[in-house]
């Protein structure tokens, strides 16, 4: 239970405590679909090497078993899974051992070895074993019928394994036949695609995965360890504008693709690996990162997907010396309430959608010091007051008493919680985010939690309470 109960993000937090740098002010996720694995593992993206997930959804309660799709809006994770011809949907912030909040499952689902794509009210679904497009709405669950269905001899489906959407298209690989195809977005029926790309100057070879921008097509192709990428109005027998392939490349099997406004991120199945590449990539070139070892879970990796970007606000327009004294910024509670003010956060939010509450709290630029900054949850139902560690561990308190982060002069993003709240115990809980000149002993953050010190600090306390 308590592993569900708060998922902790940290994002230039987690970069600055593993040596890198924020130089940008938007942020994303990296999502990969781990096929052997039976996982959904989740990095920032920025990362690196032999870097373990920052949430890893995994365990029997998933029902992941041969995941191979993956998709992410603003609030949802969507993955296709193989051996149940079904699709599960998880909070965009779930971690650990959790069941799946919705599954679009059973025998009038049509499902049949499904990949899938999202837009902001439709899931898009390619059946790889039964050559036909299955279109649900964003909300579907259970074992209900696809809204539209893309099936027939006019279609040309022959194997599709991949599929992308924008405002005006399906974009679909044809693995067997070389070929995209491409249909309106509300195509249904046995529709021909508007256009196909296909033939000998194409170079597609075992095309898998398949993203779209405003304006490219960017294509994996499996046999070929190549990333081909199309004008995105490409149409016929036509050469990809830019091809990334060659052994510097260290593509190997790859089978997702997924891009945003400067990265191209390719899944690679044999190699166990994510590659990423400046989206403007071309020739023998090596990626900019890789992300592979044992720590990172890949095994078999699948589909692939990064969430959009997040702005990140100004650097340092707001800043505040380290606390001199005790001050308590305030207590807030479920709702949304926004300030820009530097003593109460920059800004801060925090709301409720469905069953996922939301904290994010941009803390102030710090000056003349480093700070440790300390997660302090009170939870009665669970017996008392926990530690939370930059692990998601909720650790016994005061026994374990350790800083969640350490930092300084830096302009820093951090999403402290979500909390999924079905399944918790009702009660009143509080979570206290503690700032304290580093190096504070534990036995002053124990004080500073009972109110009974007079040493600096800055505390922020949220609060919810469960029925």
């Amino acid at each position: 239970m308590q592993q569900i109960f708060f998922r902790f993000i940290m994002f230039c937090l987690v970069l600055l405590s593993a040596g890198f740098l924020c130089p940008s002010h938007a942020r994303a996720d990296i999502y990969v679909a781990n096929y052997a694995g039976n996982n959904v593992a989740v990095w920032p993206d920025t990362a690196n090497g032999n870097a373990a997930p920052a949430a890893n959804i995994a365990g029997g309660s998933t029902t992941l078993n041969l995941p191979v799709g993956i998709a992410v809006d603003a609030s949802w994770i969507y993955t296709t899974i193989q051996a149940s011809n079904s699709i599960a949907v998880f909070p965009i912030n779930a971690s650990g051992n959790v069941a799946p909040t919705r599954t679009i499952s059973g025998g009038s689902t049509t499902l049949n070895n499904p990949i899938l794509a999202v837009d902001a009210n439709w899931i898009y679904v390619v059946n790889n074993v039964s050559n036909s497009i299955a279109v649900f709405p964003i909300n579907a669950n259970g074992n209900v019928a696809p809204t539209r269905f893309i099936s027939g001899g006019s279609t040309t489906l022959n194997q599709p394994q991949g599929i992308a959407v924008d405002a005006n298209w399906i974009y679909v690989n044809n693995t067997n036949s070389n070929a995209i195809l491409v249909f309106p977005i509300n195509a249904n029926g046995n529709a021909a695609p508007t256009r196909t790309i296909s033939g000998g100057s194409t170079t597609l070879n075992g095309p898998t995965g398949i993203a779209v921008d405003a304006s490219w097509i960017y294509v994996d192709n499996w046999y070929a360890n190549s990333i081909t990428v199309f004008p995105i109005n490409a149409n016929g027998n036509v050469a990809p504008t830019r091809t990334i392939s060659g052994g510097s490349t260290t593509l190997s099997g790859p089978e997702g693709i997924a891009v945003d406004a400067n990265w191209i991120y390719a899944a690679n199945w044999f190699a166990n690996s994510i590659t990423v590449f400046p989206i403007n990539a071309n020739g023998n070139v090596a990626p900019a990162r890789i992300i592979s070892g044992g720590a990172t879970t890949l095994s078999n990796p699948w589909g692939v997907a990064v969430s959009a970007e997040v702005a990140m606000p100004p650097t340092c327009t707001h800043t505040m010396n380290m606390p001199t004294s005790p001050t308590n910024i305030g207590t807030f509670a479920p709702g949304i309430f926004m300030s820009y003010d530097p003593m109460i956060a920059r800004p801060f939010g925090l709301e409720e959608a469905g069953d996922i509450l939301t904290g994010r709290l941009w803390l102030p630029c710090l000056r003349n010091g480093h700070a440790d900054i300390y997660l302090v949850l009170d939870a009665p139902a669970y017996g008392g007051k926990f530690m939370l560690s930059e692990l998601h561990q909720w650790l016994s308190f005061p026994a374990n008493i350790q800083p969640w982060q350490t930092y300084t002069d830096d302009d820093v993003y951090a999403a402290l919680f979500s909390l999924q709240k079905s399944g918790i115990l009702p009660g009143n809980y509080k979570l206290d985010v503690i700032v304290v000149p580093s190096g504070t002993a534990a036995s002053t953050i124990d004080q500073i939690v009972s109110g009974a010190t007079a040493a600096p600090y800055y505390k922020w306390s949220f609060t919810e309470t469960l029925p």
